[in-house]
Parts: C-alpha cells; sequence; structure tokens
C-alpha cells in the first residue's frame, strides 16, 4: 500500500527529529508534529505505521520505519479522543469533542464519511478484528454499527458513569467496556446484553488496552492497572507502581510487560509474572498517555500532553 505517495498531504522526514544516545531504557527518537496534546494511539495492522489524534484537531501518521510523519488528516474541529485502523490498514476511523466520526481511505488521502451532530462527544472508538463492525463511546453508551451501515447501529446499555475505556475481543462478537461507575463488562453483541460484569477501577479512569492475544484486559484507573483474564472473566492480581495518577497503558505481544505511563511523566515498565517494577523511563515533559507496542514486543511508542511521541527500546 502506497500510502505516502497516494496520501500525497503532508511529507516531513525530517520533522521534530532527534535521537538520544543517553542510554539503553532513554527515547532513541523523538517525533513532533502536533501542536498541543496527544489523546489516542493506535498502531497499523501490520506494525510499521502509528497514528495519533491530539487536541489541535489533527490525526498525524507516522512512518516508523524512517521515523518520519506521513500524512496530516485534517478535519475534525476539536479534540480527536479515538481513532481505530482497519484490519486492511486501507481506512482509519476517528472522532472527538466535535461530536463527529469520520472515516478516512488512505489509500486515496480522503475523507469519504462522516457522522456529524452526535449527541455527546466521542471518547473512543474501534473496529473488530473481522472489519466489518464499529464501536464508539459517547457518554455511559457504546454504539455500534456495520462499518456500512450506520442507520442499522445499536447501543449497549447499562454503565451508569461515563465509559472510560473499551475494546473488541476476538472473534468480533463481544466487546469489553469499563466506565467510572467501577465496573467491568462484556458485552455479547448479538442480544446487546451483559454476559459479564466485575468489579473495577475506581478514582481518575484513563483507559483499558488487550493484549495481542486478547486474553488479557488491562483498565487504567486511580493508582492502579487492574487486569482481567478474558477468558476465564475473572479479576487478576492488580498492579500498583509507585507513580501518581496513572494515564494510559500498554502490553507487549508475549504478555509478558506491562509499561505504565502517568502524570509524573515517566512510564513503569512492569514484569507481569515476577510482580515487580523493571524499568522507569523518563524524557517526556508532561504527563504520559496512550501508548502501544510494536509486534517485536521490545519497542514501545508513548505519547504524552508534551505534543510528543517517543521511541524506546525495553530489555
Amino acid at each position: 500500500m502506497l500510502r505516502m505517495s497516494a496520501i500525497g498531504l503532508v511529507l516531513a522526514s525530517a520533522l521534530g527529529l532527534w535521537y538520544s544516545t543517553r542510554g539503553p531504557h532513554d527515547e532513541f527518537a523523538t517525533l513532533s508534529g502536533h501542536k498541543d496534546g496527544i489523546f489516542c494511539l493506535s498502531l497499523s495492522p501490520d506494525g510499521t505505521s502509528v497514528a495519533s489524534g491530539g487536541g489541535d484537531g489533527t490525526v498525524r501518521i507516522w512512518d516508523l520505519e524512517d521515523r518520519s510523519q506521513e500524512a496530516v488528516l485534517r478535519g475534525h474541529t476539536g479534540r480527536v479522543l479515538g481513532l481505530a485502523w482497519s484490519p486492511d490498514g486501507t481506512t482509519i476511523v476517528t472522532g472527538g469533542n466535535d461530536n463527529s466520526i469520520r472515516i478516512w481511505d488512505l489509500t486515496s488521502g480522503k475523507e469519504v464519511s462522516v457522522w456529524a451532530n452526535l449527541p455527546r462527544p466521542v471518547r473512543g472508538l474501534d473496529i473488530s478484528d473481522d472489519g466489518k463492525t464499529v464501536a464508539a463511546a459517547l457518554g455511559m453508551d457504546v454504539y455500534y454499527w456495520p462499518i456500512d451501515n450506520r442507520d442499522a447501529r445499536r447501543v449497549l446499555r447499562g454503565h451508569r458513569q461515563p465509559i472510560s475505556g473499551f475494546a473488541f475481543l476476538p472473534g468480533g462478537q463481544e466487546l469489553v467496556t469499563f466506565a467510572s461507575d467501577k465496573t467491568v463488562r462484556i458485552w455479547d453483541l448479538a442480544t446487546s446484553q451483559a454476559v459479564a460484569v466485575m468489579p473495577g477501577p475506581s478514582g481518575h479512569c484513563y483507559g483499558l488496552v488487550l493484549s495481542a492475544n486478547g486474553k488479557t484486559i488491562a483498565c487504567v484507573g486511580g493508582a492502579r492497572v487492574h487486569l482481567y483474564d478474558a477468558q476465564q472473566r475473572v479479576p487478576l492480581d492488580p498492579v500498583e507502581p509507585n507513580a501518581h495518577i496513572l494515564c494510559g497503558a500498554a502490553i507487549s505481544s508475549d504478555g509478558r510487560t506491562l509499561a505504565i505511563g502517568s502524570q509524573d511523566k515517566v512510564i513503569v515498565v512492569w514484569d507481569i509474572p515476577g510482580k515487580r517494577e523493571r524499568a522507569r523511563l523518563n524524557g517526556h515533559d508532561f504527563a504520559v498517555g496512550p501508548m502501544v507496542f510494536l509486534p517485536d514486543g521490545h519497542t514501545l511508542v508513548t505519547s504524552s500532553h508534551d505534543s510528543t511521541l517517543k521511541l524506546w527500546k525495553v530489555n
């Protein structure tokens, strides 16, 4: 897929990029371009690109091999709070606090569909692994619909506080949500009913991530990351790092390493089986939020309210 030539939007191979040789746990690249904090991050299906949504209303696509900015997608008039790639890597769906959802064709670089005037801001987005279904969090509800027919949307209702994070489980027939009402719920999309309800985080709730194999759910809330077995649908031992207000997390591809971002500008690298802190990554200037591991399990991409992305090698 020739996204760079086809999109023809913004190419900036050297934009805001610098390297560091300060040590094995320092960043080896910084990507700059956003004019405000970054609020969402999504890895492309092939693991070679990442898309970031910012407070400046832009979605920026970054080539992780060249460490360059591939394109800027402009259309939102407020913060971009959610985005998701289609499994074939040709489409990105985005949403934000301008109460709109936008679908972008990356082969042409064009915005092909806009769903405007939604009743509430869009706080998160996901696409099922078969590419057929889109889901969006709006307040206490999750809307979901066939990607080619938004008029066939259905709604998941049951949370009593705004939803802080959600994701499709493997197979695309179930979805997991968590909210500030201190519950984590798994939903059957065929019936729009919750089939499991588990105790969830309290305090500040910032997001939910799923391990690559779909077996582990991590919910970021307060001073903990709450872990759950997605198959047995039971809580696991939570992770409680020494950090102030946790804002983001990522699980490595082998499921053994948890990266945790916080408002103290630090990333804690946690050994899940060993139940211990393994390292601390310092480099961001403000709170560290959404992050993703690359498929190699050792490269971490982090984002921050300092408007940058950083790449790290995690041993």
